[in-house]
């Protein structure tokens, strides 16, 4: 087999001959298996948004749909590319492209869709599944268009705010914060999340369950050196919730002396170890935590530097509550109501999700 041609030869003699292949059943005699054009054929898709930490599209789609259109499929190779519009600051446009593999679980090949940011609730994402059938033949479904706007609108299309309060305010309450990040961070502010919406917004949050605390801690640790002087923090609201930790290193050590930040939750246990810091500008180190899930926004995490395994740092404690108050308090209108936003559906995913 040479690839597109084949090369015959005779045992008893030099005679060889170099020629097309010729099928039979998909296959020739040499082993080169027939390529043919991928067929394109309809296959239902499942969807399910993750909500509890960064937004994920997981794409479901039961075996037995496949079943019905590729009797002899086969899962192996099988694989998903969905493009997703992106939409700057500068009013610029882009696409981004990426290209799943699945697992079976639950009688269903899933797919999932990680980096869906605040401000891309309404970014249209597109997807193809490729899959193939045991003979090698390749099949790929017509587009499938989905939003998690979209997603959440045909939910609130089903379900009434009396048997279904918490999960209603919880929609609303992330759209409206997708929309007030689309606005601060001026990504397609014309078309916002939750445009259409004015009949519903009598069951969003119009309030916090409690006030929000400000409230940073530093709480004196049993080191045996001082590499830190001080950590400060900043959050940044982009497809997963993340929490800067920037270190203001102590006179005579630098970036790479800092092993490590772990990260504690308030009774103290470690629920992540940053090992990967970045020097910045200003001479800081900054470690970012991405743990954080809609339903811990007022959570304290406290984080702690090591240089070696030796502690070197305070422990220093800090919510994005904190931050959406200094959004409210400090910041411009846009920032604000961002940050109030922001609670509100933290504070309705914390009810839905008890």
């Amino acid at each position: 087999d040479n690839g597109s041609t084949h090369t015959v030869g005779c045992n008893n003699c030099d005679y060889r001959l170099t020629e097309g292949h010729t099928y039979e059943n998909g296959s020739c005699a040499c082993g080169a298996k027939e390529v043919t054009e991928p067929v394109e054929t309809a296959i239902k898709f499942g969807y399910a948004v993750s909500f509890d930490s960064d937004l994920k599209m997981n794409y479901r789609i039961k075996l037995e749909n496949i079943a019905a259109a590729i009797p002899n499929y086969t899962v192996e190779g099988a694989y998903l590319v969905v493009e997703k519009d992106q939409y700057f600051a500068d009013g610029t446009t882009g696409v981004d492209t990426q290209t799943l593999t699945g697992s079976i679980i639950d009688s269903r090949l899933v797919f999932t869709l990680n980096d869906i940011q605040s401000v891309e609730m309404g970014s249209e994402l597109r997807a193809v599944l490729h899959i193939f059938d045991t003979e090698g033949n390749e099949y790929y479904t017509p587009v499938d268009v989905i939003s998690i706007k979209a997603y959440a609108q045909g939910f609130l299309e089903m379900l009434s705010y009396e048997t279904n309060p918490e999960y209603v305010t919880m929609l609303i309450d992330l759209l409206n914060y997708g929309s007030a990040a689309q606005t601060y961070f001026g990504r397609r502010a014309d078309v916002l999340a939750n445009a259409g919406m004015d009949a519903y917004q009598q069951y969003a949050t119009k309030e916090l369950s409690e006030e929000l605390n400000d409230q940073k801690t530093v709480v004196a640790t049993d080191r045996t050196i001082t590499a830190v002087d001080k950590i400060s923090f900043s959050v940044n609201f982009n497809d997963k919730t993340e929490m800067n930790a920037k270190l203001t290193l102590a006179d005579g050590y630098t970036a790479e002396d800092i092993t490590c930040v772990k990260v504690l939750d308030a009774e103290g246990n470690v629920v992540e170890t940053l090992t990967e810091g970045t020097l910045l500008e200003d001479g800081k180190v900054q470690f970012t935590y991405y743990g954080v899930k809609s339903v811990q926004l007022r959570e304290m995490y406290y984080f702690v530097a090591y240089v070696g395994n030796k502690i070197a740092s305070d422990s220093n404690g800090y919510s994005v509550e904190a931050y959406c108050k200094g959004c409210v308090d400090y910041g411009t209108e846009a920032m604000a109501d961002m940050g109030l936003k922001c609670m509100y559906y933290g504070d309705s995913a914390y009810a839905y999700f008890n």
